[in-house]
């Protein structure tokens, strides 16, 4: 009865859109907050949101796009396979088992097991707040008739911070009685993309169908990443890890990746009857060996849309559409490793009661793009 309560949901949003020839917007604020069906499980989400665009004259066009999101989450310290979960202990224990012994305090352990759950989900907390901020800009000018430049920038940064408390009698601690541990850590990801494109588009002749686009891409990520555990807590109230004696463990790394992309797309259809089409691409990424790191990716197709013949009348009304596709080209994959290539040593290790290292990767000065070649031929049909 003490273990379960009856969990609540609230969820609250509030919109708000407007605008005039020239100028829209679109906000929005949220609040949810769920509680869990066991005490002190619980999560908070606060959003916010701000969408804008405004042309300046009648060639130019901005607009951004902004999110915000928190995320505070209480949880129930997990439990592996090979300790009791809170439930199962609650469960199988003596319904006239105290909670707490006569002075108050709460029972060491149920029988059978050395875990007191009521005990481990009041004292011990597993808590985190991730906050992400993204957003994203944009500007793009009417050259000429058909001919638009382009830039698109966005940046999208989340920050995690997690903290854990585990008490001295703790089923998921060392069970010592006088040991407490306590950890704090933090996980941060920052990722910016920018692309500088320019499109022409045109109609010659009526029936001549034209769609040039030249780009340019480039990706940044980076993230870093620490966590450390202490014990020896000097009282129950004084939780923070700078007030522990004893540095269990301590974790931190650090990653990076960059890629630049250079694109080219041509479309052309004629009549709406003939249809071709061709790309490249060349890719510069980080994650692969020095001498290679670009790769070319290319692709050709074309389609011939039988429906729009004059032969094809007489049997529309039974076969409404029909097309006829063909595509041959090579696209590309990066390793999901951003060192790959690279021989790697890790650190921090205890050799007898030394510092060492061992090495955790071996180079692989060879690594390169994964290139697969694609043709594909197709019959589309449709019936009325």
């Amino acid at each position: 009865k003490e273990l379960i309560q009856t969990a609540h949901n609230q969820n609250y949003e509030v919109t708000a859109s407007g605008g005039n020839e020239r100028t829209t917007f679109y906000a929005s604020l949220g609040f949810n907050r769920q509680e869990g069906l066991v005490e002190n499980s619980n999560l908070d989400r606060y959003s916010a949101r701000l969408n804008m665009t405004h042309k300046i004259g009648s060639r130019v066009e901005v607009g951004g796009n902004m999110m915000f999101t928190q995320i505070s989450q209480e949880m129930n310290e997990e439990r592996g396979s090979n300790i009791n979960p809170f439930l199962c202990v609650a469960v199988s224990a003596t319904p006239s088992m105290p909670v707490r012994d006569a002075s108050g305090n709460y029972v060491g352990s149920y029988a059978g097991t050395n875990v007191n759950p009521l005990r481990d989900i009041r004292t011990d907390y597993n808590r985190s707040r991730m906050t992400r901020m993204f957003s994203t800009g944009y500007a793009s000018v009417d050259i000429i008739k058909g001919l638009k430049l382009k830039e698109t920038l966005s940046y999208d940064y989340t920050v995690q911070k997690d903290s854990r408390y585990l008490n001295p009698l703790s089923g998921a601690g060392p069970k010592s009685g006088s040991d407490a541990q306590t950890s704090k850590g933090f996980t941060e990801y920052g990722k910016l993309l920018s692309s500088t494109s320019l499109n022409y588009t045109h109609t010659f002749a009526a029936k001549h169908h034209l769609d040039i686009l030249a780009a340019y891409e480039l990706e940044s990520y980076q993230s870093d990443k620490a966590m450390g555990e202490k014990a020896k807590l000097p009282s129950d109230v004084l939780l923070e890890p700078d007030n522990a004696a004893v540095l269990k463990s301590f974790v931190s790394s650090t990653q990076a990746y960059r890629m630049i992309s250079y694109l080219s797309r041509l479309n052309y259809d004629y009549d709406n009857r003939y249809y071709i089409a061709g790309s490249y691409r060349r890719d510069g990424s980080s994650r692969l060996a020095p001498e290679s790191r670009w790769g070319d990716f290319w692709s050709v197709s074309g389609m011939w849309h039988l429906s729009s013949e004059p032969f094809m009348e007489a049997v529309k009304p039974v076969l409404n559409d029909v097309k006829i596709r063909a595509s041959y080209g090579v696209n590309g994959n990066q390793p999901g490793a951003f060192y790959g290539y690279m021989g790697l040593y890790s650190y921090g290790q205890n050799y007898m009661g030394a510092a060492g290292s061992y090495e955790s990767a071996q180079a692989n000065p060879k690594l390169k793009w994964e290139k697969n070649y694609n043709l594909n031929i197709g019959l589309s049909l449709t019936f009325i």
